[in-house]
């Protein structure tokens, strides 16, 4: 989508009247699609008018063409898709004057934060308590490690069993590039990759045990959810100012967006925005920002530009950080000695990088670019081709499964009528 489409919307908002229906969906449509996306939509448009137009994004719009998504799925999601545009095209003038969004960037990086944000809402709205859901993950990784245990075991009891079988029917399976040897498909290169499994699943129960994010843990918190997304758009365009106030700007983008997203006007988020004062969340967010500043800012590209060893510096540091972790996980509690090992050269990769970081010496290119522009548009030309034959996978699929679901409809129809008529 070109800036002007987007800037369009600054009479509107200007104006705070409401956005022509046409004009909200090419626009909510425009900042999402990507490459392949045109075709999709009207390949989609084919199968079910309006499929093509209100289903939000590739994701969706490459299930219904493959016959994930059912017609009758479809249809729910188009009726909510114009219900949530038709709320967006009276409130969007507002939400956007009121974070001050004037140009392409500000416009482009808002529109696609608060979709994101109202397609999670329901989701969130709908989801199990926090600490419920939590636990559930930490019991299916833990399935995981069992099992992974578990089939280890089996492997070293009759791996030599199935092991030339395993050899041929990988041969078979994949391709001979990504096979080149026998050793590459044998079991015990299986077994390996298994106790990576395993050692995966303990270090993601560990980083979750320590605080550290090791799952991505839904909520039920649907107002703290809104305050969240009004809170990222606002330190992103640098307005409305975060304060807990009543009626303030703030508390008023939070409103708008909660009756955007789940359709209730005048709603009082007072509540979670003061939680929200307090949390964690807010410090990672406020972290985050001021580190994406700093590194798109101009002084730091003069202090690289005056120091070609500040990167190293910068670097060294995470690495420390990194290193430090793996570090406390291995002192943490007795692991047995495939886990110890696995622990331990992640440690070993960490001192390593710390070691050359180090010992490596300047001066360096500063913001060389080594890729020309004939070789990104040849990049540009294979990912174009790349999704125009995934397209095609996905249009066969998908007639092959409507075919199929027809005849499995047709005979229901027969069975419930107690065969075909006699001749």
């Amino acid at each position: 989508m070109h800036a002007a489409e987007l800037l369009s919307l600054l009479p509107f908002v200007d104006a705070g009247e409401p956005i022509p229906s046409d004009m909200m969906l090419r626009l909510m449509n425009g900042v999402q699609d990507g490459i392949g996306s045109e075709a999709r939509r009207s390949m989609a448009n084919e199968i079910l008018s309006g499929a093509g137009d209100y289903l939000p994004g590739r994701g969706y719009l490459s299930h219904f063409i493959s016959g994930k998504l059912s017609r009758a799925e479809a249809d729910e999601i188009i009726i909510d898709r114009k219900r949530y545009l038709g709320r967006m095209r009276h409130l969007l003038p507002s939400i956007l004057r009121i974070v001050g969004a004037r140009d392409e960037r500000n416009l482009r990086s808002s529109l696609l934060r608060i979709d994101d944000c109202c397609h999670d809402f329901l989701i969130v709205l709908r989801s199990a308590h926090e600490k419920k859901i939590r636990k559930a993950i930490r019991a299916d990784v833990g399935r995981v490690r069992a099992a992974s245990s578990e089939l280890h075991a089996a492997l070293e009891k009759a791996g030599r069993h199935i092991d030339i079988e395993y050899e041929q029917h990988s041969a078979v399976l994949f391709d001979n590039d990504q096979h080149p040897s026998a050793w590459d498909s044998s079991v015990e290169v299986l077994k390996q990759l298994i106790n990576c499994l395993r050692v995966a699943a303990d270090i993601a129960l560990y980083r979750d045990e320590i605080g550290e994010d090791g799952f991505y843990v839904e909520n039920n918190k649907a107002r703290t959810h809104i305050v969240e997304c009004a809170y990222s758009i606002a330190i992103w365009c640098g307005t409305p100012s975060f304060v807990t106030t009543p009626g303030s700007d703030f508390s008023l983008l939070c409103s708008l967006l909660f009756e955007l997203a789940g359709g209730e006007q005048d709603a009082s988020l007072a509540g979670a925005i003061n939680k929200f004062a307090r949390s964690a969340l807010r410090r990672k967010l406020d972290a985050d920002e001021a580190e994406s500043r700093w590194e798109n800012s101009d002084d730091c590209a003069r202090a690289h530009e005056a120091d070609n060893f500040l990167y190293v510096a910068s670097n060294t540091e995470k690495l420390t950080h990194e290193a430090l972790f793996w570090k406390t996980m291995m002192e943490s509690r007795t692991w047995d000695d495939v886990t110890k090992f696995h622990i331990g050269r992640r440690l070993l990769e960490r001192l390593e990088q710390i070691r050359d970081a180090r010992q490596r010496h300047g001066p360096y290119q500063v913001w060389h670019d080594p890729i020309n522009e004939g070789e990104l548009e040849s990049f540009a030309r294979e990912a174009r081709e790349r999704d125009a034959a995934l397209l095609e996978l996905e249009i066969e699929v998908g007639r092959k499964k409507r075919a199929v679901d027809l005849i499995l409809t047709k005979q229901q129809k027969t069975d419930q009528h107690g065969g075909p008529e006699p001749e």
